[in-house]
Formats: C-alpha cells, sequence, structure tokens
C-alpha cells in the first residue's frame, strides 16, 4: 500500500522498519514522508537510494547515500541483472521477511476496514471505494480528482494491477479527473475507465461530459459528495469562507447532459 500522510499504517511501519530505501521516481515530497518525519524515513539510520531521470529530485528532501540518474526502467534492469549476478537470499531469509510483513497486516490491518462494509446513510467514502472496486474489471483504470476524494482513494482504494490508478500529483489541479479519464480512454478503448471526482471537481470539469456524449467516450463517472471543498475547508478551521455548496442533483445534471 501507499505510504507517508495519507498511506497505510502497515506500509508505513515497514517502511520505517527497512534498512535501505530505494526511491525510484519519487523526489519524496512532504505527503511521501509525512512532512519529513524522522520515525518514518531518517538518512541518520536508514540508507537512501533515489533513481530519478531528473537531477534536481535527487537529495530534494533527504540526502541520499547513492544517486543513480537516468530512465528508472532501465536503472532497474541493470539492478535485477546485478542482483541475479549476486545470487539470491537465502529462503530462510526471504521467508523471515515475508513474516514480518504478514505480521505487521495482522496487527496493523490491510485493506480491511469496517467502514468498507458499512450501511450509513449518507454513504461513507470508505463504503464508495468498496464498491468500486468490486465493480471493475482487473485492468480497469481509476483516475481521480483533486481534494479531499484523492486522499480517501489514496488511503482505502487497492489496485488490482499496476499502472492502473492516476492521480494529479505536485500542486494537485482541481477538475482532473474526467478530461484525464477521457484521454485514458482514448489511449485504452478497450478498458473500463473510471473518473472519481468531489463535488468541487466535478463543478470545475462536468462539460467534459458533453465531450463524452458528443464523440462517444464511455467513461463512469463517481462523485464523492460532501457539499464542501473539503480540503480547503479543514484548512481555514473556524474562519470557513465561500467552501461550502447547496446540495447539486449531479445524477440530474449527468441526464441533462445526456
Amino acid at each position: 500500500g501507499v505510504f507517508g500522510t495519507f498511506g497505510l499504517p502497515v506500509a508505513n511501519a515497514v517502511v520505517a522498519d527497512a534498512d535501505v530505501i530505494l526511491a525510484v521516481g519519487s523526489k519524496l515530497s512532504p505527503t511521501d514522508t509525512a512532512s519529513e518525519n524522522p520515525k518514518l524515513l531518517d538518512p541518520e539510520r536508514q540508507i537512501l537510494i533515489q533513481i530519478d531521470i531528473e537531477p534536481k529530485n535527487v537529495s530534494w528532501t533527504f540526502p541520499c547515500e547513492h544517486a543513480v540518474i537516468g530512465d528508472a526502467s532501465v536503472a532497474l534492469s541493470h539492478i535485477t541483472e546485478a542482483i541475479c549476478v549476486l545470487g539470491s537470499p537465502p529462503q530462510e531469509t526471504v521467508a523471515s521477511r515475508k513474516e514480518r510483513v504478514a505480521e505487521a497486516r495482522r496487527r496493523d490491518g490491510f485493506f480491511n476496514a469496517p467502514e468498507f462494509a458499512s450501511d450509513e446513510v449518507p454513504m461513507l467514502p470508505q463504503r464508495i471505494i468498496a464498491e468500486i472496486r468490486k465493480a471493475i474489471s482487473d485492468d480497469a483504470i481509476v483516475v481521480c480528482d483533486a481534494g479531499e476524494n484523492r486522499l480517501f482513494m489514496t488511503h482505502f482504494f487497492q489496485t488490482k494491477s499496476a499502472g492502473t490508478f492516476i492521480s494529479p500529483a505536485a500542486i494537485g489541479g482541481m477538475g482532473y479527473a474526467i478530461p484525464a479519464a477521457l484521454a485514458a480512454k482514448l489511449i485504452c478503448p478497450e478498458r473500463q475507465i473510471v473518473a472519481v471526482c468531489g463535488d468541487g471537481g466535478f463543478a470545475m470539469a462536468m462539460n467534459g461530459l458533453m465531450t463524452a456524449c458528443e464523440e462517444g467516450i464511455a467513461i463512469v463517472t463517481v462523485i464523492f459528495n460532501n457539499r464542501t471543498l473539503g480540503w480547503v475547508m479543514h484548512g481555514q478551521r473556524d474562519r470557513v469562507i465561500a467552501s461550502e455548496f447547496a446540495n447539486m442533483d449531479f445524477a440530474e445534471i449527468a441526464r441533462a447532459i445526456g
């Protein structure tokens, strides 16, 4: 699972306990490092190795012991070849590591939140995420928007295969999910594509559904409606300004578009 601020406790525990950290294509942003929390990542007690095609990302957050500048696939291929030459670790070592991870999963939980089966009304985000996962195929591409929906999806959504979850990184631009989902469907027309939005992000990009209807681009859009710009509102604390919405009928909007 994902580690960092919005990651799983078990993932954070395994990373925190590691002797060596290999970061591939990541500058280790504040959300990755839980705001540079030394209990998670600490170059004084862990060896940090970074692979990145952008030299500026290396040691951007933490000083790294070793840096590999280049394409990640090429670098990882060479590392794999070197490991094969050196030989595999003893089976008891591999078994011990697997048992440590299994024990951490039993202790901290692993995609088994009780809220996944909640019957609360309105539906909890966790239940929505569980239903999305049940409904999609193994190779479906899920695209989420910026905002609190991305935090819930990052923490609770378990992908079924690699390269099937896309989210807006860096500045996290709102309104990303629908246009990104349209692009994904054009590139992979044979696969299911799901756009997950908050109500704020949907409002910014719902005109993309007109394009979907006009051009026959079949995507599924799921809206987490909490009638707020959630991430903004929580940042405002007790001084809430312009971050609450009226309760819109998004299903009716979709029907009106076609």
